[in-house]
């Protein structure tokens, strides 16, 4: 009776390391990391500014025009628009169709939402209610920012990974996107932003590797919490 006590306490702690043991290899072998793609952000934006820009072809954009980029010729004259003469409205459609493009194209595997932030930075975050408003713990995962020096926009992630789309000329909604970033930036860190221009751009193929660094940190991390750590039961 003794022994077959003994064997049914230890079957318990066996079953409990093998289901312990599967449950890491499975997590360090499936290989999802979820690694905002750089690229495809940007060619949301692109797509976005070049349907905006169709639609409001030939039609005034409903903020003071003398507040907006102008258009000289092959050359765009990039102007800050002032915070107070923005309109919510205007960026409000533009933020949401970007968004859905975004999705669309899947910037990333888990939903992702967009704003613009104070200092001028359209911001994306995790959005798993879908809702594109930055609720409590959910985080940002890159930010577009605007780069007057080199006359174009950068995307960065949270690994230090830099990716750029040169302004295009012509278009009223890409005009006033520009102009109304420019404006935030300049009213929210005073003619001092944080500056993106001399940040090192990442090749066009970065993400490969991108993800290739992602599995081996959660690979690390994995070992490094368990590998430490052993399994011991009474007798």
């Amino acid at each position: 009776m003794d022994l077959k006590g003994r064997k049914m306490k230890a079957f318990p702690a066996t079953g409990f390391v093998f289901c312990v043991c599967l449950t890491l290899l499975s997590g360090c072998g499936s290989g999802n990391v979820d690694v905002v793609d750089l690229n495809k952000v940007l060619d949301a934006v692109a797509l976005v500014l070049a349907e905006s820009d169709k639609k409001d072809a030939g039609q005034a954009i409903a903020v003071n025009a003398s507040a907006a980029a102008e258009v000289d010729s092959q050359e765009m004259v990039l102007q800050a628009l002032d915070p107070t003469k923005q309109d919510p409205n205007k960026e409000k459609e533009f933020l949401t169709k970007l968004a859905t493009t975004m999705n669309d194209l899947k910037v990333m595997q888990a939903r992702v939402g967009v704003s613009m932030s104070a200092g001028g930075e359209i911001t994306g975050f995790l959005d798993p209610n879908g809702n594109n408003v930055q609720d409590i713990g959910e985080t940002k995962e890159f930010t577009v920012t605007v780069d007057v020096a080199n006359s174009r926009l950068v995307a960065s992630d949270n690994n230090g990974h830099h990716r750029p789309y040169g302004f295009q000329p012509g278009g009223f909604m890409t005009g006033y996107l520009l102009a109304s970033m420019l404006g935030r930036q300049n009213s929210f860190y005073g003619g001092a932003a944080p500056s993106v221009s001399n940040a090192q751009m990442s090749p066009q193929n970065y993400h490969k590797s991108a993800v290739s660094s992602a599995k081996a940190a959660r690979a690390s991390s994995a070992r490094m919490t368990t590998g430490s750590k052993g399994f011991s039961f009474g007798k």
